[in-house]
């Protein structure tokens, strides 16, 4: 009977460094007074989506599972909120805005979801922390609470992050791959710094934290592997059955 050599195939294995830009749609909740305050309501907020620009390296374990540590700055984000007093007959506002940058610091596990064509679909998630800087925030009021002016001084926190991502992986060659991908990034609750009132009236001189602050990234990507793929042989020695 002919020996029938194996065709070889391709194994992927050894370290990667990888770069990134983007820029994602950005939301939080709302913002909490500490001390609160009941009479105030939500009217409108808005929040700038961020330019997004990272790099990281990770080490790809076989054909299908890689990991990686990225680290990204996501640029100055213009924020605004309104609140009204529910206890005003004329609706006197607070308005408030400043800018929000971050780092986010993530570890991601990825699955590759095989190789069609060159394509590669890939699903994974992360985790990690996101710093932020809240800077130049202000407070100004209208109506009955006209003249009234607050500021409060730069302030950073550190919040727990985690994402979820989705995309496709394209092989420019052996070593590098190019990327298009979805992430979905939820990066805490940043504390802004303590608002110091200025003009008439009284300030408790609360402290505003934007809950829930999450973005919907869309990321383009380059990933360099060092070893490239190795063909290797798969020979299966035959089993012989004893009596």
């Amino acid at each position: 009977m002919p020996h029938v050599i194996p065709a070889p195939i391709e194994v992927a294995s050894g370290w990667y460094i990888r770069g990134d830009v983007g820029t994602g749609v950005a939301d939080f909740r709302d913002f909490t007074l500490s001390p609160a305050d009941p009479a105030l309501k939500q009217v409108q907020k808005s929040i700038e989506s961020p330019p997004i620009i990272g790099v990281g390296v990770g080490y790809q374990f076989n054909d299908f599972l890689r990991a990686d540590i990225t680290g990204e700055y996501r640029g100055n984000q213009g924020f605004s909120f309104v609140r009204s007093d529910k206890n005003d007959p004329f609706q006197s506002i607070s308005a408030y805005n400043g800018k929000l940058s971050s780092v986010l610091v993530l570890a991601n596990g990825y699955i590759d979801l095989g190789n069609f064509y060159g394509i590669t679909p890939f699903v994974g998630g992360g985790v990690g922390f996101a710093h932020h800087r809240f800077s130049g925030f202000q407070d100004a009021g209208y109506i009955v609470f006209g003249g009234g002016y607050g500021y409060a001084a730069t302030r950073e926190s550190t919040e727990f992050a985690w994402a979820i991502h989705a995309g496709l992986a394209y092989s420019v060659n052996e070593n590098l791959k190019l990327e298009a991908s979805y992430r979905y990034a939820n990066l805490g609750s940043p504390v802004a710094g303590q608002i110091i009132c200025q003009g008439p009236g009284d300030c408790s001189r609360p402290t505003l934290t934007a809950r829930d602050l999450t973005s919907h990234d869309f990321r383009l990507g380059a990933r360099w592997l060092f070893n490239p793929p190795q063909q290797v042989v798969r020979v299966e020695r035959p089993v012989i059955a004893r009596n």
